[in-house]
Parts: structure tokens; sequence; C-alpha cells
């Protein structure tokens, strides 16, 4: 699996793979990689609801109203890619 965060210019911000990851260092200088870092706690936290939630079906997505509204104003998409094998 991989993690991508993309800016609001849909340009990859962050990316972590099985075997790394890469950032830009400026990113640490302009405050770019503590936005990162809010935006995939977000995403844990909501990831971390969605499991303690019952399955009521396989292919149905949880996501309240509020965590909507979040995304989409949020900056950055953070994004899980399953890798292929």
């Amino acid at each position: 699996m991989q993690v991508l965060v993309v800016g609001e210019a849909k340009e990859v911000l962050w990316v972590k793979t099985e075997t790394g990851g890469v950032a830009s260092l400026s990113y640490r200088r302009d405050g770019t990689l503590e936005k990162i870092i809010t935006a995939l706690e977000s995403a844990l936290c909501q990831a971390r609801g969605e499991a303690s939630q019952a399955v009521v079906d396989s292919h149905s997505a949880v996501l309240s109203d509020a965590a909507g509204a979040h995304a989409r104003n949020e900056q950055f998409i953070v994004s899980a890619l399953r890798m292929g094998r």
C-alpha cells in the first residue's frame, strides 16, 4: 500500500510506500510539512472511526456529513492506494 498527500494544485506533496517515501525539504521551512502531518492525523482518525463501525456491506463507505464537509474544505487530499504485486 502507498499513501499520497496531494496538494490543492493536484501535485504530490508527500508519499510513503512500503519501501520508502519522499517529501521536499523545503516543506519543513514553509510549514507545509506540519499541514501534511495534520491531514494525515485527520485521515488516521477517520480510518479508526470507520474501523470501529459495524460492517453493513462490503461496498459501503462510512463518512459523516461533518467529515465530508471537512474533506471538501481541506487543502490536502490524503489517498491510500493499493500497490500492485
